[in-house]
């Protein structure tokens, strides 16, 4: 029986209510997450989130998750009396990002930095290259035609079908360097190029310091190349491509590449794909840390074995029952018990592994940035059935807020779940025969309409 709140005057007197039942299920009830799903998912937090940032790599990828920040890299350096870190950022759709990105990147980095690093944020480091080809063309092709193509396959720009240039923006990132197998295969594969040779590959406004030979110009991991190849701005980069018709004689050149076929095959190094390092076994986890071995039982027949060799051993290897001294051997061995059990107990509370109460796994999981899943309670709607009275007649019956129902467990491996109201509810005996409202529309069939006195149609039209 339901009873009213124990404020409202006749509280003690119970509610007329027959019976409760849910004509629907209950739905959205979540169970909290287990505790050994909690030890198996929040190391693997560790590797998703980052909490701090200790390494340069971990500035970057902060960094780079933050709006308004296309990619970003890092770098910490010693400047002789502290380190600092510094990120560099590439905005969207600029060049040269705001100082108010620089700010919000700085800002938002401050609560992630190490103790002990200086955070200085600056936009990413551009360098212009000057480069030159010397390209052999085969008889019967247009030389316009080709020399357009390779300042556009080589150029700045977006290229049709999603492709991007060799000097997009997009297409080089922070610290890649720019490698002469990759500009003579993209230039080879041009049609009616028969040859290609670098001639000249170095930072513009710089001295050459053997990239050609090298086959590499390599950058700093806060700069990006790029070669605009702008007449307005030259300081943005130089490409030069000198363009002639070959014959079956080619000039000697260790760096130019003679191509075979139909002339779109450029050869490309490819690196050897590195072996994946074995990782060793952990091992199984361990249910418990290893601790203490109760070894003594107090009261037990076996004397103190440990004071062999003592000062009045001989007399302790027998003991009488009454021997004070005994009793207090035994006391400090329970005592000794006792903490050594808690100890253990505390120190297996401190691993996520020994872990056993929920509490501490909650704690634990928060250090590496796992939030267990709290409980959710399910929603069902509730039907009352009130006793009818004939000497009151059909007065209403408020059913307060917060009203308890528990539901009966259909099996013996389920356990009675208790409901609430969330509001007030009016009732009245003339409403226990109220059928369940339908949001769907009824599906009309043979059956159905037997058993019906008459069909309610909503409205006349019938087109």
């Amino acid at each position: 029986m339901l009873r009213r709140d124990p404020q409202e005057s006749e509280a003690r007197a119970p509610l007329p209510v027959a019976g409760v039942r849910n004509p629907l299920p209950a739905v959205g009830g979540v169970e909290p997450e287990p505790l050994e799903q909690v030890r198996q998912l929040a190391p693997l937090d560790l590797r998703r989130s980052r909490l701090r940032a200790v390494t340069a790599e971990d500035y970057a990828a902060l960094a780079g998750g933050l709006p308004g920040v296309q990619r970003a890299a890092a770098e910490i350096r010693w400047t002789g009396s502290v380190q600092e870190a510094h990120v560099a950022v590439d905005a969207y759709g600029t060049e040269d990002p705001s100082p108010a990105l620089l700010d919000a990147v700085g800002h938002a980095l401050e609560v992630y930095r190490r103790i002990g690093h200086d955070l200085v944020v600056r936009p990413a480091r551009w360098v212009p290259l000057d480069v030159a080809l010397e390209v052999c063309a085969e008889p019967g092709h247009q030389h316009g035609q080709i020399l357009a193509e390779l300042y556009r396959v080589l150029g700045d720009r977006a290229l049709s079908g999603g492709r991007l240039g060799f000097f997009h923006s997009d297409a080089l990132t922070f610290g890649e360097p720019v490698r002469l197998s990759r500009l003579v295969a993209l230039a080879a594969a041009v049609p009616g190029v028969r040859s290609v040779a670098v001639t000249r590959l170095q930072r513009m406004f710089h001295a050459d310091r053997g990239e050609r030979q090298a086959g590499v110009l390599r950058l700093g991991p806060l700069e990006i190349a790029r070669c605009d190849n702008d007449p307005d701005r030259p300081e943005n980069g130089r490409l030069v491509i000198e363009l002639g018709v070959g014959d079956d004689g080619a000039p000697d050149d260790g760096l130019r590449l003679r191509l075979h076929g139909d002339g779109r095959g450029g050869r490309r190094a490819r690196r050897a794909p590195r072996r994946p390092r074995a990782l060793q076994p952990a091992g199984p986890p361990r249910p418990r840390l290893p601790g203490r071995r109760p070894r003594f039982v107090p009261g037990g027949d076996a004397g103190p074995a440990g004071l062999t060799g003592l000062p009045g051993a001989a007399r302790a290897d027998r003991p009488h029952p009454d021997d004070p001294s005994i009793g207090l051997l035994d006391a400090w061995a329970v005592l000794g018990d006792l903490l050594t059990f808690h100890g253990e107990r505390i120190a297996d509370e401190g691993y996520l592994r020994t872990a056993n109460e929920h509490r501490s796994l909650a704690l634990l999981g928060r250090l590496v940035g796992h939030q267990p899943r709290p409980g959710v309670a399910a929603d069902t709607h509730l039907a009352y059935t009130l006793d009818r009275d004939p000497r009151a007649g059909d007065l209403p019956v408020v059913i307060p807020r917060g009203a308890r129902s528990h539901s009966v467990p259909a099996g013996s491996d389920e356990e009675s779940q208790t409901f609430e109201t969330d509001e007030d509810l009016t009732a009245r005996s003339a409403w226990n025969e109220l059928a369940v409202r339908h949001r769907r529309p009824a599906l009309l069939t043979a059956d159905a309409l037997r058993t019906r006195p008459e069909l309610l149609v909503a409205g006349t039209s019938t087109g």
